[in-house]
This record gives C-alpha cells, sequence and structure tokens, in this order.
C-alpha cells in the first residue's frame, strides 16, 4: 500500500492508500474479491445519478480497501475494509450509510485486490460497470504500483492518461454513479517521524528514493526525490478526476494525521484500529463532497 525504502525500488503507499492513495510491489491478499450483494439483475440503469443517500456502495482499487493488515498473516479480510466492511468495530463507509439509510442493505460489493495498479483497476472498473443495478456511490483507492520513483515527466503523463481513461468509462457507463477517489494515508515523512529506529531500519534501503538508510537514518536527498514524485502522481489524479463527471477527490490529507498505532506490524497497512480512523475521515470528506448528506 505504500511506497518504502529499498534499494531502487518501490513498495506501494498508503493510500493511499490513504495509504494509495493513497502513498512498488504492493501486498497480496487470498479472499473473494467481492462482497455478495442482494439486488438482482432486474433492475435497469437510472437516468441520472442518485442524491441524498445511494442505495449502493462499491469499492475498487488496492489493499487499501480490502482490510489487509487487520489480521496477521497478511490476507485481505474485507469484512473488516473501512470501505465495504461489516465489522462494527471498524464502522465502515458501509455501516454508516447503513444506519441513516437502511434502504442499502446487502447492497455493497468489494473487487478490490492486492497491488493493483491501473490496469486492475480498469478490469475491477469493468466488473461494477457490468453489475445490474450498477452501484451507485463508488469508493476508489488508487496510486499504488503505478508509482515510478525516479518518476519522468512521460510517467506522469501516461499515469494521467490511463486514470482518466478508466475514470471515463466508469462516468460514461454508469451514469447513475457517483464516484470518490481516496488520497494516501500516510507519506514518507510522516513514517519517518513515527517509525521506531528499527523500524526505519528494517525499511531503509539504498539507492534512488531510499528515504531511510540501513541504519534508519533519514536521507533528505531521497525523501524530497520520492515525495515530488508522489506529488506528480497525485496531480495527474487530481486532474483526471476533475475532468471527470461526477468525480470527486481531496488529495490533500488535510485534517488527517497517521499515528504509528494505526499501522498493523507489516508497517505497511492499517490495523482494525486504524481501519475505524480512517472510515470517520472518509465519512467527513463524503460529507464535504456532498456525496452523503452532511448532518
Amino acid at each position: 500500500m505504500k511506497t518504502m525504502a529499498g534499494s531502487g525500488s518501490e513498495r506501494a503507499w498508503v493510500c493511499s492508500a490513504l495509504c494509495a492513495v493513497l502513498l512498488g510491489t504492493g501486498c497480496s491478499g487470498g479472499d473473494s474479491p467481492t462482497n455478495p450483494t442482494s439486488r438482482t439483475a432486474t433492475a435497469t440503469k437510472p437516468a441520472s445519478a442518485y442524491t441524498g443517500y445511494p442505495d449502493s456502495v462499491a469499492a475498487i482499487g488496492h489493499s487499501a480497501v480490502t482490510g489487509e493488515g487487520t489480521q496477521p498473516g497478511g490476507q485481505e479480510v474485507k469484512a473488516n475494509s473501512w470501505a465495504t466492511g461489516s465489522n462494527p468495530e471498524v464502522n465502515s463507509v458501509y455501516l454508516r450509510l447503513l444506519q441513516a439509510h437502511p434502504a442499502i442493505k446487502g447492497h455493497v460489493v468489494n473487487f478490490g485486490s492486492g497491488s493493483a495498479d491501473v490496469e486492475s483497476l480498469a478490469g475491477q472498473a469493468e466488473g461494477l460497470i457490468a453489475q445490474n443495478p450498477q452501484p451507485e456511490l463508488v469508493l476508489i483507492a488508487t496510486l499504488d504500483a503505478d508509482i515510478a520513483c525516479p518518476a519522468t515527466q512521460g510517467d506522469f503523463a501516461a499515469y494521467g492518461q490511463a486514470i482518466g481513461k478508466v475514470l471515463g468509462e466508469l462516468s460514461t457507463k454508469m451514469p447513475g454513479s457517483r464516484f470518490f477517489i481516496t488520497t494516501q494515508i500516510s507519506t514518507p515523512s510522516r513514517d519517518a517521524a513515527v517509525y521506531s529506529r528499527s523500524e526505519r531500519a528494517s525499511v531503509g534501503g539504498t539507492g534512488p528514493c531510499a528515504f531511510l538508510d540501513p541504519r534508519g537514518n533519514l536521507v533528505p536527498k531521497e525523501l524530497t526525490r520520492l515525495e515530488a514524485a508522489i506529488a506528480g502522481f497525485k496531480t495527474e489524479l487530481t486532474k483526471a478526476c476533475s475532468e471527470t463527471d461526477r468525480c470527486s477527490t481531496d488529495q490533500t490529507g488535510q485534517g488527517w494525521t497517521m499515528r504509528r498505532s494505526d499501522y498493523s506490524d507489516d508497517l505497511n497497512h492499517l490495523n482494525l484500529s486504524g481501519q475505524a480512523r480512517w472510515a470517520e475521515y472518509v465519512w467527513g470528506l463524503l460529507q464535504e463532497a456532498k456525496l452523503v448528506p452532511a448532518p
């Protein structure tokens, strides 16, 4: 889920990511890619996007939406996902919707998978488009294995074109839906601040973009390079969303502070309490974006 210091290679950023996300190789998971939905294939596409509360919700993206990190073993536990989970300890976006709008009960699906890059995201989007009825609120975690560092303008442009195509397909073929893209849950600077000395050393490395060295010391030059690369990809993501009908995102991360206590033992995913905190934060962003009613 997040880019970490390494020998010239990257791990996906927590949203990312959060997390994603935003912020590699990413992480794998083993659960089924979907949550069952009780809606049948008898409905037709609505003429326009929903207002008020959505009747259904879906999540696509990388391991930020799969609940990975909430149990030992590195497996997906989608019941613990901040987006679509059913675990009351998390109080996911789905459960918050259910409390306010009981009609959404059972109308939830999660196609997220570990290490999902923009190509994988396109496949997940096809799965959503094929749903009948189609989910009305779509939560998206992207910027995972797509982050390259060092990055060139060509890298940024290629990602922008690819994510723009995915969002365009969703918007065109899901006219009754609204889309929200989460930001990355942490940053290299924040991680360097919250990790212990031994943790910094465990993820440290050498080479371009290794912002921590093998002893856990901060490498300012590489930190600057890595955060500039992340910012470049986030700029492209924001631009693509702004050019897509019914797409909203907040890539600033303002109002959120990642804590060490939010991380699982792999230092790469949210634990159960972290999922709960992120669900609360995203719920506020959804209200601000008017994708759900504000109190």
